[in-house]
């Protein structure tokens, strides 16, 4: 397992520092990804939203059951930014990797795969983007989902 993680680490980087390169260069575009799950993303994230509507502004883990990363942030941007974003980037709603009807259950591999993938990002910008940035003047590499996903669950690569 650490021997596929070392792998999808060294591909990310790759990837990353090639797109970097090309930003840099001025030949990547960005583009806006269409998306078809964005009403029932949105439903989901509302409906989760109000329900913690006195507590929004608690820290995560202390609104949260079951919460083993992004402890610290709090939770309306957990839910609103944090988790908006990773749906997007990968092109799904919230049930791709939550049970829509008990959040907190890890009945859904793709949730743990999402909990590593966030860990695998943290040891790249930790070992590798931050000993890179001295060579970008106008730009911070930064890896996210969209990095590799390019709004697709699995991607490409």
């Amino acid at each position: 397992m650490k021997k596929i993680y070392a792998i999808a680490a060294i591909s990310i980087c790759l990837i990353t520092l090639y797109s970097f390169d090309a930003l840099k260069k001025g030949s990547l575009v960005k583009t806006t990804m269409a998306d078809s799950l964005e009403a029932d993303r949105m439903t989901n994230i509302n409906k989760v939203l109000a329900s913690i509507k006195p507590d929004e502004d608690r820290r995560a883990d202390s609104v949260f059951k079951n919460l083993k990363i992004m402890r610290g942030v709090r939770a309306r941007v957990l839910v609103s930014t944090v988790m908006y974003n990773w749906s997007h980037a990968l092109g799904v709603s919230c049930n791709h990797c939550h049970d829509t009807n008990d959040w907190a259950a890890d009945t859904k591999i793709q949730k743990d795969i999402a909990r590593s993938m966030v860990g695998i990002q943290s040891k790249i910008h930790r070992t590798i983007l931050d000993s890179v940035i001295m060579h970008y003047e106008n730009h911070t590499p930064h890896l996210s989902c969209l990095s590799c996903h390019h709004g697709q669950a699995i991607p490409e690569y």
